[in-house]
């Protein structure tokens, strides 16, 4: 693992620690002056314990390379993304340049996410659907068994149409996302939560309530399995929605709704519970400590 050595060795004299002193208990000295002046540690479990000794980020103190650089790059989109704060996060890409050094095109799973990313914040961001879709097409009938990102964008590309108000179209991209999320075995990624989110929106949109109570029930029993909160407010909030339209009793799901919200602080789904317990004549209100 490649280490930034000369930042180690400031810190540590900066905090008048000895080589030896650094390495007690944690390592060699030889291991110290090897990650000082050598740039390297075998080890991230030996590094991160000389960090905590140092009290810095072990982070800031490891030397990535440009493909790693945008991976946490696209990790930071991602998550502006899950707090709806797509238009900043286009403006952020949109003045992200990928040098020549990182190999996108060697690494299937980033080439993926760079697109996905680059396509839904052109969607939602800059309501630039001609874009959009240039970008949710790289991703599209490559893979037998396509990645995550593959899935995400086959699903946005429902957004996409529903948006233009292509119902029958938009329903077709639908399906074969949540089809393929049958099938995919990858690791548990938040997005997974997110493709059925947009999926139980469409239906409720179609008015299709009883198709969207289950996916929201899908979503939040993933959740509890893997013991995550991954869009758990909106999932919830989705479902109690969608049961008042079916004619069920919703009351709990909108008030673990709220709850999550403010717990997540998520306070715009707050209000729109809000909003709907007076539009619905729900019998609970916030009082000034936002308790219902």
């Amino acid at each position: 693992m490649d280490v930034l050595g000369a930042k180690v060795r400031a810190i540590r004299k900066s905090k008048k620690i000895s080589q030896k002193e650094l390495s007690e208990g944690i390592c060699t000295q030889a291991t110290i002056s090897n990650i000082e002046s050598k740039n390297r540690c075998d080890s991230l479990v030996i590094f991160s314990a000389i960090c905590r000794r140092l009290d810095v980020n072990v982070e800031d103190c490891i030397e990535y390379t440009q493909e790693q650089k945008l991976n946490l790059f696209l990790d930071e989109i991602e998550k502006m993304c899950s707090r709806f704060d797509h238009k900043a996060a286009y403006q952020l890409l949109a003045d992200y340049v990928v040098e020549e050094s990182e190999d996108i095109d060697g690494n299937a799973i980033l080439k993926s996410k760079y697109n996905y990313y680059q396509g839904i914040t052109a969607l939602v961001g800059a309501k630039d659907s001609s874009s959009a879709l240039f970008y949710f097409h790289q991703n599209i009938g490559y893979n037998k068994k396509p990645n995550i990102y593959e899935i995400l964008s086959i699903n946005a590309l429902g957004v996409l149409y529903e948006n233009e108000n292509e119902i029958d179209r938009a329903k077709v991209y639908y399906k074969k996302s949540l089809n393929l999320l049958k099938h995919y075995d990858g690791e548990t990624a938040s997005m997974i939560y997110k493709i059925y989110y947009n999926s139980a929106q469409f239906y409720s949109q179609i008015k299709d309530y009883r198709t969207s109570i289950v996916l929201c029930e899908k979503g939040i029993y993933l959740n509890e399995v893997e013991e995550t909160f991954y869009y758990l407010d909106f999932l919830y909030y989705e479902l109690g929605f969608n049961k008042y339209m079916a004619g069920e009793t919703a009351m709990m799901e909108y008030k673990t709704a709220y709850y999550l919200a403010k717990h997540l602080k998520n306070n715009e789904l707050a209000k729109i519970i809000l909003q709907d317990a007076k539009s619905y004549d729900f019998p609970f209100q916030a009082d000034e400590n936002g308790v219902i």
